[in-house]
């Protein structure tokens, strides 16, 4: 009986987890993680926006990340494209505005 509580606690985990909204989440922190370290860099607002492509059968899972980012009275938005392989995240720069 217990080890079928853990494994059914370890099933809802693994689901929540890679859920659309915490695949989301997981894709701004890599994304975040990718931003040049400068002091007093202040992130003011994230954004999801999803592949139109990776909505086709087959396709991957991926999302274009937004980020904006205030640092030395400058202001710049960052975009990343975020695609999950297995159970890695990774997000790549795709440009500065």
């Amino acid at each position: 009986m217990r080890m079928a509580s853990t494994l059914m606690f370890l099933a809802v985990a693994i689901s929540h987890a890679w859920s659309a909204d915490g695949f989301d989440k997981n894709c701004v922190f890599a994304a975040a993680r990718q931003l040049p370290v400068i002091q007093g860099t202040e992130i003011k607002a994230s954004r999801i926006i999803p592949d139109p492509n990776s909505l086709q059968p087959g396709a991957g899972n991926t999302r274009f990340v937004e980020i904006d980012v205030a640092a030395a009275g400058q202001t710049a938005t960052y975009r990343f494209t975020c695609l999950i392989k297995e159970t890695t995240i990774h997000a790549i720069l795709l440009g500065m505005q």
